[in-house]
């Protein structure tokens, strides 16, 4: 299992894939394995194989909240407005659930130039991590706020196969689904940190 998330890191995805299936194998009851696949075929744009890997894990309810979490990215990458209501209404109350997606949602209301609400639920997530006792993550909401800044200098553009893409100044394009995870996180490519 740590072997594909190392190999994940080091952008060897289709490895990685390899190595998470074989976790699955092993421990078809572990959630490490579905997140590693469904996060490599988010990072290489199989969004459909990335929902159903998601999918084979809700059946066996693994990994929540983390597989809510991946359902709200997935659901944003592909502008399913139904999805991510669904997810937010599922997190609605729930410890552990409803910080981590309002804290996602809350990048998800600036991407859409709704920072106003987007700082809103960012306040809301941050206080009920605060109030979980979970500094940590509650920083971890906080510092992808600078990330909002560059939203509005960003152009989709669109690559011949259609899909979503963002040309950054001074990065060139970017698909949305390799995007995704750094950006949320509060990393911005193209820029040192």
């Amino acid at each position: 299992m740590l072997s594909a998330f190392i190999t994940q890191g080091r952008g060897k995805f289709e490895k990685s894939m390899e190595e998470a299936k074989k976790a699955i194998e092993i421990d078809p009851d572990g959630f490490p394995g579905y997140g590693n696949l469904a996060l490599d075929y988010f990072y290489v744009d199989r969004l459909d194989e990335a929902g159903n890997t998601l999918r084979r894990a809700s059946e066996r309810k693994l990994g929540y909240p983390d597989i809510l979490f991946l359902e709200y990215e997935l659901a944003f990458l592909k502008t399913d407005r139904a999805g991510l209501e669904k997810a937010l209404a599922t997190a609605q109350g729930k410890p552990g659930a409803e910080d981590l997606i309002s804290g996602e949602h809350a990048f998800v209301l600036a991407y859409s130039g709704r920072l106003q609400e987007a700082r809103r639920m960012l306040g809301h997530a941050v206080d009920l991590a605060q109030k979980a006792a979970q500094p940590d993550r509650a920083a971890q909401y906080e510092a992808g706020q600078p990330c909002w800044k560059p939203f509005p200098r960003m152009r989709p553009m669109r690559g011949r196969d259609q899909r979503r893409r963002w040309r950054f100044p001074g990065v060139g394009m970017q698909s949305t689904a390799s995007l995704l995870p750094w950006l949320s996180r509060g990393i911005l490519p193209g820029l040192k940190h």
